[in-house]
């Protein structure tokens, strides 16, 4: 009988706390609130819980080196990232994910900015070691690193990034100024990605067999001194589509550089305009190995070619492409694949507007060319392009 009873309390507790719903810890950036810093506010959440961050800027021990411990909870703001800061006051990054943590651990809508990884170090704002959460929402400014990932590093993890500014991040001598990538699968995804610096893909680096998905982002002013000013991938199967990539720079390869690259690398539906290879090698495009490229317009390069294939054993299939306008030749490169196009893309915009919506009669939009697809990553109908809006909210306006 006593067992009996033992055994009922033991399960209605055990049911309780399965049952228990998730809590709230707010936490103000004085000190007050449900606990005193945003780390003791993890230290002290459960799995499902939310740490929830006043308006205002967080500094100081706790507030910076920020490690989410394995904890499948979300650290998020009030009020929005514009009003949310967590400042690292070049004391460390903002925070760390090194515990497992999986896409259910998340964090949302705040803005980190003067993190420093120090020597030697990877991820200025935010590094991830064998872990995959989700970056979503946030503001990553002027952060820096000693080694790869000026704003996000990524080690043998597969995290989501969406919806994130990434700006005026750096990795002095190093790669990746705005995310770098090592052994990593992540998907980058509607992000803004401007005026990062880096000695190599400035905008985002992927090396060491890193299969990541590259979809929908805005990359632009980035500047490499190497290679890839927008983006630069070095190895492994990744997917590049559907961005626009425009006004980066780097000695070779400005906006895209591929080495080390089958035809596993896709490169569809993006926008390529404006960028400016120093050494005149790689406008806009720049092919070491044997990508895929596809329905991908390369247009109005300031320095370089459109397309440029490293080697004669470099051999990308283009197919469906369009390359004009640029200052160092519109020559097709690697295997033609066919219905190629050499002319006018037909934008709204005047060169230097950075509108890159088509004109009703496009040669890229879908019924105007031979392979019935759009071209480009920008639909048809002339308007406000709107690619640099200058607050959060219109950003996200654009990915709705």
């Amino acid at each position: 009988m006593k067992v009996s009873v033992v055994f009922v309390v033991f399960a209605i507790g055990l049911l309780c706390a399965m049952s228990a719903p998730a809590a709230t810890f707010y936490i103000e950036p004085d000190g007050s609130g449900d606990a005193s810093t945003i780390q003791a506010g993890i230290e002290i959440a459960n799995a499902g819980d939310t740490v929830l961050l006043a308006a205002g800027t967080f500094t100081g021990t706790g507030n910076y080196n920020i490690d989410f411990l394995g904890k499948a909870i979300t650290v998020t703001s009030e009020s929005g990232p514009e009003v949310t800061v967590i400042d690292c006051e070049q004391n460390g990054r903002g925070f760390i994910f090194q515990n497992g943590e999986g896409l259910s651990s998340v964090l949302a809508g705040v803005t980190i900015q003067n993190g420093n990884s120090g020597i030697f170090e990877d991820g200025g704002a935010i590094s991830c070691e064998s872990a995959s959460p989700t970056i979503t929402g946030n503001i990553i400014q002027n952060n820096e690193a000693g080694s790869g990932g000026g704003g996000i590093a990524c080690n043998m993890s597969a995290p989501e990034i969406v919806g994130n500014m990434i700006i005026g991040n750096s990795a002095p001598g190093q790669e990746g100024g705005g995310i770098w990538l090592w052994f990593s699968d992540a998907f980058i995804g509607n992000n803004v990605i401007r005026d990062n610096e880096a000695s190599y893909g400035a905008g985002i680096y992927a090396i060491m067999n890193s299969a990541p998905q590259i979809v929908g982002n805005v990359v632009y002013n980035n500047s490499a001194f190497s290679f890839g000013g927008g983006i630069l991938l070095n190895g492994g199967a990744a997917t590049i589509s559907v961005n626009v990539i425009y006004g980066n720079d780097a000695n070779y390869g400005a906006g895209i550089a591929t080495e080390n690259v089958d035809g596993s690398t896709l490169i569809s539906q993006n926008t390529l305009s404006e960028n400016h290879a120093h050494s005149g090698t790689g406008g806009n495009i720049y092919a070491s190995g044997s990508p895929t490229i596809e329905h991908t317009i390369m247009a109005y390069s300031t320095s370089g070619e459109g397309l440029y294939c490293n080697t004669p054993a470099s051999q990308p299939v283009v197919t469906c492409c369009l390359i004009f306008g640029n200052a160092g030749g519109d020559a097709l490169c690697g295997v033609d694949g066919g219905n190629n196009l050499f002319v006018d893309p037909g934008f709204c915009g005047t060169i230097g507007s950075h509108n890159y919506l088509l004109q009703s009669d496009s040669p890229c939009a879908p019924t105007n060319n031979p392979c019935v697809m759009l071209i480009g990553a920008r639909d048809v109908g002339c308007g406000t392009s709107g690619f640099e809006k200058a607050s959060w909210g219109e950003v996200k306006s654009l990915y709705r």
